[in-house]
């Protein structure tokens, strides 16, 4: 464009690049109109802005010298037909398109569209201000549209209905198109001149704009942001209707009413609405660079420093917009402090006088990694409850100006001394010990419900054989009863007190939760509050209330129920631990061996709870099925016809209150509970009659120590002498633990010829019994491949039930063996293998086993070139293979009753040395070692032993100890 044509004269002048659509169309109306075809073969249909067309000044203005030129002055004074004409029709097309369709459009776009069209009618204006057409359609519209100009000065103004909600411009801004001229054949052009994807970032941009002026606006919740500001009423409150629905139009998933009409926030299901609210409050987070307060970060960072006491996390997930920082919840944790301090009242403001209330008090140990380890926390904490909807009219902290303080002076607590000095009893006092007597009727509707919930889960077809293949549809035991609640209770509302600083292990701080206990009783106007406490804190506050009882006659102390139910699954484990209740649960896998020990204590109270109602439905389940079973014809019908009921209703949920009241169901049940298997013995004697002498002893308890004072009340309790199942197994100290290891080493003594075996079978990590035959078979073989060995013999101990050498394995394994019965090769290898072995019966079946395993097919192939001999029991069976089939074969002279493979090893050695010269043995027991150098010359060949284990293993000469010692 800046061509020697363009210029008047050679002097030297700077260049104007065409940055406007407005040059761009009156460069393009003027070439047209002059018929310039020099000039348009290089302009039409071209981006003037985009290939960066320039021009002089100079050569612009006078290339524009028009015949007929109409000022903007002149349109109002002169009047003329074009002007109005072209005026009348743009009113027309805003009418149209902006009040009545509800298009947003830039004021430079009408402006374009009206010199368009004076420009159509025969007429051109040279300079034409928007600011003159915005006045003329104000005189023609009034109120009916309205106009907002962007934030930064550069924008252009945009004209929009004022009929149409904000909320709506939304999406009408999006959908609108950019050009508000389509009548024309030049605005046509324009349009598909301008690219599709400068047309979508206009609008997506005038959209972001609408959005930011309304984010403009919101100024968060206030300061300091206590837990009443935290709720979804106060997100709903700060998140504008403008950026909810426009979030909710872009990430539902499904298509939803845009509900433009009526300028509220549109429906969302509770999923994405929680979505929502979370991106729109990260918006307006980021926005005002964390100047605001949102609900979301405020929430999510006190609760994540809580759970984790992590900075770090907290710095992170503050960088990505996600939550405020750590120094800012330091600031509020001073701010929330300082304010309970200078208020100095001990009821919380949301707990009211005269309604019934619990006091809770516990430790609460931080522990904190210090350098030395002390100067860790370790505070009292203490709770009020009340069960009701009492919301205080005034806030709890009233809203007031950051400080920017994160640490502040606590002042020193007042405590109460206390000098314990002899302990006294609770003294006597009259009681009614009918009273005492349990009441079984209560429970029997509880015992009913959890036999409807076996039966529920329990399909028809399973009343004879167990189903594994079905899946559950009935909830868990604790789905199941919280469904049944008829009545929920009311949310308590919890009041926090202020801590005292010291530990509960002081007898002078639980003094002082009592005193004030008795502080806030008063305030309350009560005349009596329930303490709850834990184990240690119960046990130290009871003997000060039974000392103090004139001044604590007002406070009632209770147990928590989280210690008494970890006391009842103590129980339940100490007395059914060695019944088999650990191996039952380490081998099933619902627990981890590392475990147990804690779930059988109830130290470990989720795990305890949940696989102890595991194990109740098991049990139930399988004496059920015995249950049917006994039934005589008539009894199984009426079963039938219950459980049919039920499969009936087990589709919804069934109502128990129905249930329970059914003849058939309560017939049903009735026999259950008189089904049940006596044992036989000591042991079952005492554990059936625990409950009784339980309760004999507890009478005897209070008649001696508070009826009467035959007893001091803190003298030791007698103990009850029950047998257990723990106590039937009788324990043998072992003064050597290189017997009991020997004896657990199920392959400690292995012949090999011509070689050494370098293994250790024991510490085979297969999954099942086929697997471990597998391994121990390629650790055999595979010596002698590396070694070019021909002949292998495998010895192990004969296990014989009536011997003294059972008896004593007896007394060593008594204390802790299992019984597993090995049904094929694809069952699961038992994780308790030390115990596995300990079982002299386990052992013999597993050497027949292998014995077996190894004659299939699978082996044929491995056994090519190989001889080997294979002792089981008083039998000895040579393996071997001529490549198709394994060769199992009978080896009489091997056949021997010796029980121990010390010596029966040598059995083994003689028989060999009848094809080989060299004979190597491998066992960790110097027994052997004294055999050998004994039985050297009986044996004719060399008579090598592979003593020790891993590294510490060595290779000796028989022959030549022997010749030592003469």
């Amino acid at each position: 464009m800046a061509n020697n044509q363009w210029t008047l004269n050679r002097q030297t002048e700077k260049l104007t690049q065409c940055l406007t659509r407005d040059a761009e169309r009156r460069l393009k109306a003027a070439a047209e109109k002059k018929n310039d075809d020099r000039l348009l073969l290089q302009i039409r249909g071209k981006d003037l802005i985009a290939i960066e067309v320039c021009y002089h000044k100079s050569c612009y203005r006078h290339y524009f010298q028009a015949p007929v030129t109409i000022s903007t002055d002149d349109i109002d004074s002169r009047g003329t037909p074009h002007c109005k004409e072209a005026f009348n029709e743009l009113a027309r097309e805003v009418e149209t398109n902006v009040i009545m369709k509800g298009e947003v459009v830039k004021m430079s776009k009408l402006r374009e569209r009206f010199m368009d069209l004076v420009a159509a009618k025969g007429s051109t204006l040279a300079q034409f201000r928007s600011e003159k057409l915005k006045k003329k359609l104000i005189s023609r519209f009034g109120r009916k549209i309205a106009f907002w100009h962007p934030k930064k000065r550069n924008r252009c103004e945009l004209v929009y209905s004022n009929y149409i909600p904000k909320g709506s411009l939304l999406e009408t801004s999006v959908e609108s198109s950019s050009s508000q001229g389509d009548t024309s054949a030049e605005s046509e052009v324009d349009v598909e001149d301008s690219p599709p994807i400068v047309n979508k970032a206009r609008e997506l941009y005038h959209a972001a704009q609408l959005l930011r002026q309304t984010i403009q606006s919101v100024s968060g919740i206030s300061w300091p942001p206590t837990s009443s500001k935290l709720n979804e009423e106060s997100v709903g409150a700060l998140i504008p209707s403008e950026l909810h629905n426009f979030l909710a139009w872009v990430i539902s998933p499904t298509p939803i009413d845009p509900n433009i009409e009526q300028n509220s926030k549109v429906d969302l299901p509770q999923a994405v609405s929680v979505r929502v609210s979370a991106i729109a409050q990260d918006i307006l987070f980021t926005y005002h660079r964390g100047r605001i307060l949102t609900p979301k970060h405020v929430a999510l960072g006190v609760s994540a420093r809580h759970l984790t006491k992590n900075a770090q996390l907290l710095s992170i997930m503050n960088k990505f917009g996600h939550s405020v920082s750590h120094t800012f919840l330091q600031e509020l944790d001073t701010t929330v402090a300082q304010k309970v301090v200078e208020r100095d009242i001990d009821l919380p403001q949301n707990i009211i006088p005269r309604q019934y209330t619990t006091a809770v008090w516990d430790n609460i140990d931080l522990s904190e990694e210090t350098l030395s380890g002390k100067g860790t926390t370790h505070f009292t904490n203490g709770i009020l409850v009340q069960r009701h909807s009492y919301e205080p009219d005034v806030p709890l902290i009233e809203p007031e100006v950051r400080t920017g303080r994160r640490s502040f002076q606590a002042q020193p607590q007042s405590r109460f001394n206390y000098f314990h000095g002899k302990r006294l009893g609770p003294g006597i006092f009259p009681l009614d010990t009918s009273l005492l007597r349990e009441d079984k009727s209560l429970g029997k509707d509880c015992q009913k419900m959890d036999f409807m919930w076996m039966l529920l889960r329990m399909s028809s077809s399973e009343l004879q054989e167990p189903d594994y293949s079905r899946v559950q549809t009935i909830p868990s035991w604790s789905g199941f009863n919280a469904l049944q609640r008829c009545v929920v209770p009311p949310q308590s509302s919890v009041g926090y007190l202020p801590c005292i600083q010291s530990s509960p292990t002081e007898l002078s701080t639980v003094y002082s939760l009592l005193m004030k206990t008795m502080e806030i009783c008063t305030k309350l106007e009560q005349e009596e509050i329930v303490v709850v406490l834990d184990q240690a804190i119960y046990s130290k506050a009871l003997q000060i209330v039974w000392k103090e009882s004139q001044r604590f006659n007002k406070v009632i102390l209770r147990l928590g129920a989280f210690h008494t139910t970890c006391v009842m699954l103590g129980v339940i484990g100490k007395r059914f631990d060695d019944a088999g209740l650990r191996d039952v649960l380490i081998e099933s896998g619902v627990i981890a061996p590392g475990s147990i020990n804690g779930v059988m204590t109830g130290k470990h109270y989720n795990r305890a709870t949940r696989i102890f109602r595991i194990v109740y439905e098991a049990l139930h389940r399988l004496r059920f099925l015995s249950f049917a079973k006994s039934l005589n014809q008539e009894d199984s019908d009426l079963l039938k016809i219950t459980s049919q009921m039920l499969s009936d209703k087990a589709a919804d949920t069934p109502n128990a209150a129905e249930v329970l009241k059914d003849n058939s169901f309560n017939l049903v049940h009735q026999k259950y509970e008189e089904f049940c298997h006596v044992p036989e013995g000591d042991v079952s004697v005492d554990i059936l009659g625990a409950k009784a002498k339980g309760q004999e002893a507890f009478l005897t308890f209070v008649k001696e120590r508070l009826l009467t004072e035959q007893v001091d009340f803190f003298a030791p309790m007698k103990m009850l002498k029950t047998k257990t199942f723990k106590g039937a197994k009788k324990v043998v100290k072992v003064s050597s633990n290189l017997a009991l290891q020997e004896d657990r080493s199920l392959f400690g003594n292995i012949l090999v010829v011509n070689n050494k075996l370098n293994r250790q079978l024991a510490s085979s990590n297969a999954s099942t019994f086929g697997e471990f035959a597998s391994r121990v078979f390629d650790i055999l073989i595979s010596v002698t491949r590396t070694r070019n060995c021909k002949r292998i013999d495998f010895v192990t101990d004969r296990y014989l039930p009536h011997s003294i050498k059972s008896a004593e394995r007896g007394k060593r394994s008594s204390a802790g063996d299992i019984r597993v019965k090995i049904i094929s090769s694809t069952q699961k290898k038992t994780i308790q293998w030390k115990k596995f072995l300990a079982n002299a019966t386990n052992k013999t079946e597993l050497v027949e086993f292998l014995v077996k395993e190894w004659e299939k097919a699978y082996y044929t192939p491995k056994l090519q070139g190989v001889n080997l001999f294979v002792a089981h029991g008083e039998m000895c069976h040579r393996l071997s293979s001529d490549g198709n089939v394994t060769i199992v074969q009978e080896v009489q002279d091997l056949f021997t009753t010796q029980e121990e493979a010390d010596t029966r090893m040598f059995l083994h050695a003689s028989n060999a040395s009848k094809d080989h010269d060299a004979i190597i043995i491998r066992s960790p027991d110097t027994d052997v070692a004294v055999l050998g150098i004994t039985l050297n010359h009986a044996i004719p060949a060399k008579l090598y032993l592979d003593i020790g284990s891993k590294n510490q293993r060595r290779l000796l000469n028989l022959g030549e100890i022997a010749s030592s010692f003469g």
